[in-house]
């Protein structure tokens, strides 16, 4: 069993978020946390590692392009609970609202 990384877990969440020049300024250093994990398996780090470099390499607008079709278009993919359960209908802003109480 790898070492838990509490590091790699923030790593990991921040590769989620929408890649503005927030993420995008951060991508060396998360690359060289998920570099040095050992937390990671060899295909993990092998995997995020590519992932990031072609993060670095993309033109910034095709970058969000493919976050907003990957995350914001499809039930499926969506990054948000309530999509996974109400998608676009008036409930899910209910169920928000419920929640909140």
């Amino acid at each position: 069993m790898k070492p838990f990384d509490a590091r790699i877990c923030l790593a990991l969440a921040r590769l989620l978020a929408y890649p503005g020049d927030e993420l995008r300024a951060s991508l060396a250093p998360l690359r060289d946390c998920i570099a040095h994990s050992r937390a990671l398996g060899d295909d993990g780090r092998d995997g995020l590692l590519a992932l990031v470099d072609g993060m670095r390499q993309r033109d910034p607008y095709e970058l969000e392009a493919g976050y907003v079709d990957t995350f914001d278009r499809g039930r499926a993919t969506a990054l948000h609970l309530f999509e996974h359960v109400h998608g676009d209908s008036r409930e899910r802003g209910q169920a928000l609202v419920d929640l909140l109480r």
